[in-house]
């Protein structure tokens, strides 16, 4: 979880930063009414090191102390790098899921993080 504000101390100004630019991400995403009409948010990169991981377990900490309910469904096919933020175990996860080799209470991390619950 080195890479993300949790692991951070709350009060540093790198912490800080973030989790006002989430606040101006969540805050934008509700004027525009899109919390009204969809239920998900997704992040894509086509690369590696984009930080569509990081900034995606960024948005579902800041989401979950605000007290709103996140499942947070990792869907990448190059790594699984939500299992190694949130310390959970990273198999059975989504591919099994969709491969029918495991169920989705099986694959299902419950609050790997305050409000947070995870796919690997």
């Amino acid at each position: 979880m080195a890479s993300t504000i949790a692991k951070h101390d709350p009060k540093s100004r790198r912490s800080e930063i973030i989790a006002t630019e989430l606040g101006y991400l969540w805050s934008n995403l509700l004027q525009r009414g899109v919390i009204d009409t969809h239920r998900t948010i997704g992040f894509c990169a086509i690369g590696d090191d984009e930080g569509s991981n990081t900034l995606a377990a960024n948005l579902a900490l800041f989401l979950g102390s605000k007290g709103k309910r996140i499942a947070l469904i990792e869907a990448s096919l190059r790594e699984k790098a939500l299992a190694g933020i949130f310390q959970a175990t990273s198999s059975p996860g989504l591919a099994e899921v969709l491969s029918g080799k495991a169920s989705l209470r099986d694959a299902l991390r419950m609050q790997v993080a305050p409000g947070v619950d995870l796919v690997p």
